[in-house]
């Protein structure tokens, strides 16, 4: 990593603390993730009995149904957003690091803001 320089590795930092929360508050949404199922033919939102989620771990289907919403996500809401946006939540994860910097070593997505009003 030490070939890697310092900035580059930050600007990383930031773009994947970024992207990790916006999918937290994607996963988060239980309409978002309720259109998602009913869209893709999924079952992420809906309640399942204990042996049918166990099934559906064990056949790896979970994982699957996860992967596609993820990415969805990352499509809709990441990808497709205005600059502005994807700017605003850059800063507030740069703002949460350097707030962070006496406490963790890297990102602590999960203490970022929300994204400003008006900033969609």
């Amino acid at each position: 990593m030490e070939s890697v320089p310092r900035a580059v590795r930050d600007r990383v930092a930031v773009e994947a603390a970024a992207l990790h929360y916006v999918l937290e508050l994607a996963l988060a949404h239980p309409t978002l993730r309720a259109e998602y199922d009913r869209l893709a033919g999924t079952a992420l939102a809906t309640r399942r009995s204990p042996l049918e989620r166990a099934i559906d771990v064990a056949s790896g289907r979970d994982d699957a149904e996860l992967q596609g919403f993820l990415t969805f996500a990352k499509d809709v809401l990441w990808d497709r957003a205005p600059d502005a946006t994807r700017e605003a939540i850059r800063a507030q994860v740069r703002a949460a690091i350097a707030g962070d910097a006496a406490e963790t070593v890297g990102p602590a997505p999960g203490r970022v803001k929300e994204s400003p009003r008006g900033a969609h």
